[in-house]
């Protein structure tokens, strides 16, 4: 329940803070014995993306006491420092000299963000963050988490794609969505 209502936005997150996309993930879900849901509220997985470089995802609806900004709390670690975020205030870091903290950029958020972003890429040409073609990974990425946790096993993404793809594919019969279909794999979907 909690990978599919609500992980999309780290899993975004993730993907657009990496720089990379993701290439296999392994999670489980579960229900503590406190928890006020029917269902599995809590999840846990570890992403494997290009490169090597791992992301790990841990989230509950069912955390009694202290709360987690809606942003979630970021740690991100490299071989030059550390950065934390805890979803609200500024960024620490710690590259060696110390520890330090950056505020963040202000920008449009929410329907001004939005509408600032579509204005953007209409001047630009370049395509919005919310292009469909790279948006498909965050929901693929949510996708094999579900599976995963069902299967308790590794799920490739690629796979899951191809997968995907193949059923669009033999399920459509619209010949204008059939020729876009045909050159998703080629464009980065």
């Amino acid at each position: 329940m909690l990978l599919v209502d609500m992980a999309v936005h780290q899993f975004d997150a993730a993907r657009m803070l990496l720089g990379r996309e993701p290439v296999a993930v392994y999670a489980e879900e579960y229900n503590p014995a406190w928890s006020w849901f029917a269902a599995d509220a809590n999840a846990s997985a570890i992403f494997e993306f290009e490169g090597g470089v791992r992301f790990t995802y841990a989230g509950s609806w069912c955390s009694p006491g202290l709360e987690t900004s809606w942003n979630g709390t970021w740690r991100l670690s490299g071989s030059e420092g550390t950065a934390t975020w805890d979803g609200d205030s500024a960024v620490a870091i710690d590259v060696g000299d110390g520890p330090q903290t950056i505020d963040l950029i202000s920008a449009p958020e929410q329907i001004d963000g939005s509408l600032a972003e579509f204005v953007a890429a209409l001047r630009s040409g370049e395509p919005p963050s919310t292009d469909a073609r790279s948006n498909v990974r965050s929901l693929a990425m949510v996708e094999a988490a579900v599976l995963s946790s069902e299967t308790r096993e590794r799920v490739t993404i690629a796979d899951l794609l191809a997968q995907g793809l193949e059923s669009a594919t033999a399920q459509e019969t619209d010949p204008a969505t059939l020729r876009v279909l045909s050159t998703w794999r080629d464009n980065g979907g």
